[in-house]
């Protein structure tokens, strides 16, 4: 990890900052009118903080056929570069911020705080996309550990943003 801290510069940043907003103002609104139009308007378990198991399946019949199969596409194509842009952005300007404000080593874990919220995107996509490939029927580990998933990748994304400005706050 170390040698990580030592490769970032400002260019880094610089660059994930562009791909980031790139993808904030030309490619998220794309893609959720996509699966607008695909599901009808419905309910998506990605953009929830809190749902259940139970609305969860209700989504997945909301969707209907056409609806659950663009989901499960998109959660293996757009939804696999997504984390990885807001996790390069993240990960970039934390470890740049760390860096610069000289933490001390034991602070290097905070690196691994947009690392974990991919893993979690990751797993979520994972979940919802069994859920409504299987869709009527019921995998019950499956079903609720999505809701589990979602809230773990927002909580630690919500905290990473939170680290970028108070070391922000830090470095100013």
């Amino acid at each position: 990890m170390n040698k990580l801290i030592e490769r970032i510069n400002m260019w880094y940043v610089v660059i994930s900052f562009i791909i980031f907003v790139t993808f904030m103002v030309f490619v998220l609104p794309s893609m959720s009118n996509y699966m607008d139009e695909k599901t009808g308007g419905a309910d998506s378990p990605d953009t929830s903080l809190i749902y259940s198991g139970n609305e969860l399946y209700d989504m997945a019949g909301d969707y209907g056929e056409e609806g659950r199969e663009a989901y499960i596409l998109v959660r293996f194509t757009f939804d696999i570069v997504w984390p990885l842009v807001y996790t390069f952005f993240l990960l970039s300007t934390l470890a740049y911020l760390y860096k610069k404000n000289r933490l001390k080593p034991v602070y290097i874990f905070i690196l691994f705080i947009p690392l974990s919220a991919m893993m979690f995107d990751f797993l979520e996509n994972v979940a919802t996309a069994l859920t409504m490939h299987f869709y009527p029927n019921k995998f019950i580990i499956i079903l609720y550990s999505a809701p589990i998933f979602t809230f773990l990748k927002w909580i630690l994304i919500y905290l990473s943003f939170l680290l970028v400005l108070y070391f922000l706050f830090l470095h100013f």
